[in-house]
């Protein structure tokens, strides 16, 4: 901020400059990982192909006896899709949210060790409780699974023994089994539908909580004459406890997750949200479109494209007040293009609090308030802001 109020324009060059570097380290980096993991994915499965079709060449004939012909199909097939995704995704993203909770623990320490004890305090009871709803999850994937295998298993052998179903006049008998085993299926995936929905409930009771925390004891520290606590550091901490949670995505597909913010609106409802958020377009590329089905926190879709989502639910659910902390920090800036107008939409007769760095997101907003050092430097409309040619016109310029 002093080298735009200062006109140091050659350090303001080499901030710059540093910006559009570490934006193209992670383009790179993002490109490498894809393909080294989607590579590497791809050879494991391959060998796990292989080695299994070798070892069902070499099992008894009592093997094949004893077990249906679907249930070996799902398990050469479906289970293996869940392998290669697993070492595709799920490996390097482990990796990379490792580093970063390591990076952000570091930075929050080198500000403020008492406000970064408030954050583990939040995050840490947090995660708990999260692991432990994951884990009746992962009982419920496994029973669902099981269920999903039978289907499977099921329809296979009916087409293959099309003949003698009909022989035996077994047709209704298999369509009321077929149907059966179906609801159990469906009545399955719904109970995973609806406790994954206290995922996020969790996350967001958590995180309300521990931003209340660190505004009550900044203010303290503050209060009693801590000049190292500023307001810019209290809003660098609420941002750097958001870097513990991403847009919210579950396991289903991406009409579940737009209509995760209002449970009961039609298909046509959920379609037309994305189209006011500018996100069919990329949900149309998706496999299957809207009836993709997203793996877990949203495995395979770029940051911008989970919030592209995340404000779709915004637009669906259509709430009276709204709170966007760094909406748009995850989305590059043609996609921020795109939704700009959007956002223009979602809080049209709408109370909403934007927290941002990006000047397009609050331009058009009733009262913006310039945060500098230890509190409000400036405040008023961008028209005002700009006419008093303050701190906010010289970032604006």
């Amino acid at each position: 901020m002093k080298v735009v109020v200062n006109k140091d324009y050659k350090e303001l060059f080499v901030v710059g400059g540093g910006l559009v570097l570490l934006a193209a380290v992670e383009i790179i980096s993002t490109f490498v990982q894809a393909r080294c993991m989607g590579k590497m994915g791809l050879n494991i499965i391959t060998r796990i192909r292989t080695d299994i079709f070798e070892k069902l060449q070499q099992l008894s004939f009592e093997y094949f006896d004893n077990r249906p012909d679907g249930k070996i199909v799902v398990r050469v097939t479906e289970y293996i899709n869940g392998l290669a995704d697993f070492f595709s995704n799920y490996v390097m993203m482990f990796a990379i949210y490792i580093v970063k909770i390591v990076v952000v623990t570091v930075f929050m320490l080198s500000l403020s060790p008492m406000l970064t004890l408030v954050v583990f305090a939040t995050i840490i009871p947090m995660i708990t409780v999260v692991f432990m709803l994951r884990s009746f999850l992962r009982k419920k994937y496994t029973v669902h699974r099981a269920k999903n295998s039978n289907r499977t298993a099921f329809l296979v052998e009916s087409i293959m023994g099309e003949q003698i179903v009909k022989n035996y006049n077994r047709i209704d008998i298999n369509k009321n089994v077929y149907k059966q085993i179906h609801e159990e299926s469906v009545n399955m995936w719904w109970t995973i539908v609806l406790r994954s929905r206290l995922n996020h409930l969790v996350v967001m009771v958590f995180w309300h909580i521990g931003t209340l925390c660190i505004y009550g004891i900044a203010l303290m520290l503050i209060l009693s004459g801590n000049s190292l606590i500023t307001a810019g550091i209290v809003v660098t901490f609420t941002t750097y406890m958001s870097s513990f949670q991403d847009p919210f995505i579950f396991k289903g597909t991406v009409m579940d997750n737009i209509r995760y913010g209002k449970w009961d609106a039609t298909d046509d409802e959920c379609i037309e949200a994305a189209k006011k958020i500018f996100a069919d377009k990329s949900i149309q590329k998706l496999n299957g479109g809207y009836n993709h089905v997203l793996e877990e926190r949203g495995s395979g879709l770029s940051a911008g494209e989970k919030q592209l989502i995340s404000f779709a639910r915004i637009i669906l659910k259509n709430p009276s007040v709204i709170i966007l902390d760094e909406a748009t920090s995850a989305i590059d800036t043609e996609t921020e293009m795109l939704i700009k107008n959007a956002l223009d939409i979602i809080i049209k007769d709408k109370t909403a609090f934007i927290v941002a760095h990006r000047l397009s997101t609050i331009r058009n907003a009733d009262r913006i308030l310039y945060i500098s050092n230890k509190g409000i430097a400036e405040e008023g409309t961008h028209d005002e802001l700009m006419a008093r040619k303050g701190l906010y016109y010289e970032l604006a310029r």
